[in-house]
């Protein structure tokens, strides 16, 4: 059905982070307000942490993302689990895995060629210094803890209504 909009709503997306469908969420970038990464704090394998900054990535170069200027909150979710890690951790993680990825991206970029060829729609990631989140990310990322399970997703929330 018809979705109605009214004043002081938002709209949700629930998109998955599959690597096949990583281009599905192109087309959510230009009205999005906002992006909220979910990441599962108990899971920080480095297959995991790989995975997750690689849809980092592509999300971060996208044109429509910067034009945008949309603000990250990475929530980290079952924290409220044994095992589970902080939320700093994971950002710190999370950056240092995009670190990586920047100079490997740099380099496809390079050997693609930034004249009209497939890599060139794409925006670099990050400076020639080591990634930042709050250098290389001019609308902000941001962290938190939360558990969906037990309901406790109070900074999601607040993150949520400072945008408007």
């Amino acid at each position: 059905g018809d979705i109605e909009y009214l004043p002081n709503t938002i709209r949700i997306v629930d998109y998955p982070g599959y690597p096949r469908l990583r281009n599905g969420i192109n087309q959510y970038l230009g009205n999005a307000k906002a992006i909220i990464f979910v990441v599962d704090s108990r899971n920080i394998s480095d297959e995991a942490i790989q995975s997750s900054g690689e849809l980092l990535a592509h999300i971060l170069t996208r044109p429509a993302f910067v034009e945008q200027d949309i603000p990250i909150l990475i929530a980290c979710n079952k924290t409220d689990m044994h095992g589970a890690k902080s939320d700093a951790f994971i950002f710190s993680r999370l950056e240092k895995e995009l670190d990586k990825l920047k100079d490997t991206r740099s380099v496809l970029m390079e050997t693609e060629g930034g004249d009209g060829a497939e890599g060139s729609n794409e925006i670099m990631l990050g400076t020639e210094e080591r990634f930042d989140f709050s250098v290389d990310v001019a609308s902000g990322v941001t962290s938190c803890s939360c558990s969906c399970k037990k309901r406790d997703f109070d900074t999601v929330q607040d993150f949520l209504q400072n945008l408007f």
